[in-house]
């Protein structure tokens, strides 16, 4: 492929993404994580978005997850959700 062709590929691909298919994938990947750290039923945990990504509109990039009692908040940090509080903190 020629090199220019590449880039316009590579800058229009991101154009495509449907934000409600990235967060749908986004909570499946923080549910099995957070049911572990919380010692909850994963099907038990409600999700709400607490913050979008400011430079692409429907993006969440920052979601509270509350079950068992627990909430905690995850955010997305390089790709990855990582939990920005703790477990036994949120009791």
């Amino acid at each position: 492929m020629h090199r220019s062709c590449r880039w316009l590929l590579f800058l229009l691909v991101p154009a495509c993404v449907n934000p409600e298919t990235v967060n749908a994938r986004s909570i499946a990947d923080i549910r099995s994580r957070a049911a572990f750290e919380m010692h909850c039923d994963a099907q038990a945990l409600k999700f709400t978005p607490l913050a979008e990504n400011k430079n692409a509109a429907g993006f969440v990039e920052q979601y509270g997850v509350e079950g068992c009692g627990q909430r905690l908040v995850y955010v997305e940090v390089g790709g990855s959700w990582v939990a920005n509080t703790h477990a036994n903190d949120s009791k």
